[in-house]
Formats: C-alpha cells, structure tokens, sequence
C-alpha cells in the first residue's frame, strides 16, 4: 500500500500502447539507413577491412593511453615545480638565494653533497666547528650523517662539555630550519642522531677496536659502514671550510681512517677481525 501510494505520488506517465513498437520502428530505419550508407562507403569493399579495423581499434586504445600518460605527467611536472618554488623559497629565507642567484653561502651550500648539506652549510657559516679537536669534530659531524637503526633513540653519549655545547648548538640550527622549511611546507633537513657521536669520538681517540665494538653494540661492518659516512662528510668540509676548520676536518678524517676502517671492501654484516 505504501508503495502504491508513492508511486502515485510520482505520477509516473504509463507508455501508451503501441508507441515502444513506433519507436522501434524508428530505431530499425535509421539503422538501416546507416547499414545502407556504410554498404556504399569505399571501405566496405576493402579485402583487408577486418584488419584495418583491428588496427584502427588498437590505435584508438594507443590514443587514450597516451592521452592518460600525458595527463600524469603534466601532473607530476607540476608537483615538481610546486616543490621547486618552495625550495627556492627556503633558499630564500636562510640567505642562500638572491634574486634567483646563489649568494656565497649558496656557492658554499652547491659543494656540499649530503643529506644534511643545509644544516652542514649553516654550521660552517656559524663558526661552530672552530676550536675543537679531530675527535670532537668527527663525533658533531657523525651526528648529521648518522641515522640508528633502533626504534628506540639511544642515549646520547655527548663526551666533553665542549661537545655538549656545540650539540646543543647545531639542535638549535636544526631546529630554525625545520621551522622554515614548515612555513613552506616542505621538509629537507632531517633530525640529527647522536647514536654514533661517542662511538666515533672513542675510535678517533685511538681505542683498540674490540672495546670501541664492546661500546657501539654494532656489528664490525656496520661500524665501518658508519665510519665512511662520516669519512666522506669530513673530506667534503675540508674543501669548502676555512683553512683553520679545514685543517682539524683533516686531521679528524686521519684519525678515523685507521685500521679495519681503512681497509676497503666491507660491507654491513661482514664479521671483521
């Protein structure tokens, strides 16, 4: 009943008799027609027609495929940009971009290859890196490189105050990024980890192998691999830093590169003597 009563409510027009048969009917001509048409267009009469329509219908299907494959590109090539700007923009803020040109600090930054080459760049221009030893300054920089791959943060091991100080230092610098690089959402710089700071300060200090592996906790090739790391972003200050800062880069590059990790060929997981 409730059904009746709504669709009354519809006041749903019933067909009148015979005008689905007329419109058949109509559909049936024109049809026809178009059969008729066809029958006479020079193609019907081609030998190869099956053929050609296969061709003609792949060729459809190529069309959309290309046409979707244009649409994702446009569309990543614009998401791109978008970055792109906001790059540039981050550039911007911390002085490294003028005008679309690099300033110094950009030249510096454009020899910089390493994940934390902004964070590296703005602690080169701060002086942070000045005054301290070969040891200290291998620990600072493993923090930039360093990435643990425990879920649980270990405890820092931050061995003189001096390091301390200038760890706190460099957070800060991190920090001030991150936060221009949120104001234009985007994110380049990630955070530091100092898993590896007292590690490597121990290996740089000169302690024997098994006790600098007793205190990492890491597998021997693990400690190598880590050790590169932090080898190869010591060798790139020592070409873009001043010479007082380049030369103590130096003489930490020496003092890590020694022994197991300056054998080459290790990689992680292999059992090193």
């Amino acid at each position: 009943r409730d059904l009746a009563g709504a669709l009354a409510a519809l006041d749903v027009k019933t067909p009148a008799r015979g005008e689905k048969r007329r419109v058949d009917a109509e559909t049936e001509a024109k049809a026809a027609s178009l059969e008729r048409r066809a029958g006479r267009h020079p193609c019907h009469s081609c030998p190869d027609r099956a053929k050609h329509e296969r061709w003609a219908h792949r060729a459809s299907k190529l069309e959309r495929e290309l046409a979707g494959l244009e649409r994702r590109i446009r569309s990543r090539t614009e998401t791109l940009g978008r970055l792109f700007d906001r790059v540039v923009e981050v550039l911007a803020d911390l002085g490294y971009v003028e005008d679309f040109m690099l300033s110094d600090k950009g030249e510096r930054l454009r020899r910089i290859y390493a994940e934390g080459d902004l964070l590296l760049a703005e602690a080169l221009e701060s002086g942070l890196f000045e005054d301290l030893s070969p040891s200290e300054m291998a620990g600072l920089v493993s923090t930039i490189v360093y990435e643990s791959r425990d879920r649980l943060v270990r405890r820092a091991d931050l061995p003189t105050e001096r390091v301390r100080e200038r760890y706190r230092a460099l957070n800060g610098m991190f920090t001030e990024i991150r936060r221009v690089e949120s104001s234009h959402q985007v994110e380049l710089c990630r955070e530091l980890d100092p898993g590896f700071l007292g590690i490597i300060f121990s290996w740089a200090e000169g302690k024997p192998l098994d006790d600098v592996l007793q205190q990492a906790a890491l597998p021997a090739g693990d400690f190598v691999r880590n050790c590169k790391q932090v080898l190869d972003l010591l060798r790139q200050i020592e070409g873009v830093a001043q010479p007082n800062v380049a030369a103590v880069a130096r003489a930490a590059h020496q003092a890590v590169n020694r022994s197991v990790v300056s054998y080459t060929g290790v990689e992680p997981g292999v059992d090193v003597e």
